[in-house]
């Protein structure tokens, strides 16, 4: 994961520790984890894109295609869009 310049990832150790779980197997660990970090901040895209991958990895991949990424999406773009505003910049 890519930082931006002069910006602190609140959730890095989290997403750090989400993803070795998900590494190492340990899915509804990682889920958990990724879930939390969703709780907190809706549209981290990474948790996003991870949290899809381990519903597909479950078997779960119409709650992926459903829930996460068309729901989610709309919040990440939200998220996204006021991020950049927050910024001065303007969005896409």
């Amino acid at each position: 994961m890519a930082d931006s310049p002069g910006r602190v990832d609140p959730f890095r150790g989290e997403m750090e520790r989400a993803l070795a779980a998900h590494q190492a197997g340990r899915l509804a660990e990682a889920e958990a984890a990724y879930r939390t970090i969703l709780g907190h901040a809706p549209g981290y895209a990474h948790a996003l894109h991870f949290l899809g991958v381990v519903l597909h990895q479950t078997g779960r991949t119409d709650e992926a295609v459903e829930r996460h990424l068309y729901r989610d999406q709309s919040r990440a773009v939200t998220a996204i869009r006021a991020e950049f505003v927050a910024d001065g910049d303007r969005p896409c």
